[in-house]
Protein backbone atom coordinates (compact mmCIF):
# COMPACT_ATOMS: atom_id res chain seq x y z
CA UNK A 1 0.00 0.00 0.00
CA UNK A 2 1.47 3.60 -0.99
CA UNK A 3 0.99 6.33 1.21
CA UNK A 4 1.46 9.87 0.19
CA UNK A 5 1.82 12.84 2.67
CA UNK A 6 3.16 16.22 2.79
CA UNK A 7 6.42 17.28 4.98
CA UNK A 8 6.69 20.95 4.64
CA UNK A 9 7.54 21.66 1.58
CA UNK A 10 7.86 18.48 0.33
CA UNK A 11 5.99 14.94 -0.73
CA UNK A 12 7.06 11.66 0.80
CA UNK A 13 6.08 8.55 -0.49
CA UNK A 14 6.17 5.74 1.33
CA UNK A 15 5.33 1.94 0.02
CA UNK A 16 4.97 -0.83 1.87
CA UNK A 17 4.51 -4.36 0.61
CA UNK A 18 4.35 -7.92 2.08
CA UNK A 19 7.75 -9.40 1.49
CA UNK A 20 9.75 -6.25 0.77
CA UNK A 21 11.19 -3.62 3.32
CA UNK A 22 9.20 -0.43 3.05
CA UNK A 23 10.57 1.77 0.63
CA UNK A 24 10.64 5.79 1.17
CA UNK A 25 11.29 8.83 -1.72
CA UNK A 26 11.00 11.96 -1.06
CA UNK A 27 9.36 14.60 -4.57
CA UNK A 28 9.00 18.14 -4.80
CA UNK A 29 5.61 17.64 -5.88
CA UNK A 30 2.66 15.01 -4.84
CA UNK A 31 2.23 14.35 -8.57
CA UNK A 32 5.93 12.83 -8.88
CA UNK A 33 5.34 11.01 -5.43
CA UNK A 34 1.95 9.37 -6.66
CA UNK A 35 3.60 8.39 -9.79
CA UNK A 36 6.79 6.68 -8.55
CA UNK A 37 4.56 4.99 -5.72
CA UNK A 38 2.34 3.12 -8.32
CA UNK A 39 5.47 2.50 -10.36
CA UNK A 40 7.24 0.89 -7.50
CA UNK A 41 3.94 -0.91 -6.23
CA UNK A 42 3.42 -2.14 -10.12
CA UNK A 43 6.93 -3.65 -9.87
CA UNK A 44 6.40 -5.22 -6.41
CA UNK A 45 3.48 -6.38 -7.84
CA UNK A 46 4.94 -8.21 -10.81
CA UNK A 47 8.04 -9.58 -8.83
CA UNK A 48 10.15 -7.26 -10.92
CA UNK A 49 10.92 -4.94 -8.15
CA UNK A 50 14.58 -4.16 -7.05
CA UNK A 51 15.91 -1.52 -4.67
CA UNK A 52 17.91 0.45 -6.11
CA UNK A 53 18.64 2.85 -2.71
CA UNK A 54 22.20 1.78 -2.00
CA UNK A 55 22.77 2.91 -6.14
CA UNK A 56 21.24 6.11 -6.07
CA UNK A 57 23.71 7.10 -3.68
CA UNK A 58 26.56 5.84 -4.98
CA UNK A 59 28.86 8.00 -6.77
CA UNK A 60 30.97 7.68 -9.65
CA UNK A 61 34.25 7.66 -7.41
CA UNK A 62 32.59 5.15 -4.97
CA UNK A 63 31.67 2.76 -7.71
CA UNK A 64 35.34 3.40 -9.39
CA UNK A 65 37.21 2.47 -6.37
CA UNK A 66 34.71 -0.72 -5.79
CA UNK A 67 35.78 -1.86 -8.99
CA UNK A 68 39.22 -0.83 -8.38
CA UNK A 69 39.67 -3.09 -4.96
CA UNK A 70 37.46 -5.39 -5.29
CA UNK A 71 36.64 -7.45 -2.02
Amino acid sequence: MAYISQRGAYWRAEVRRRGYEPVYRSFDTKQQAQQWARRVESEMDSGAYVDRTEAERTTLRQALERYRHPG
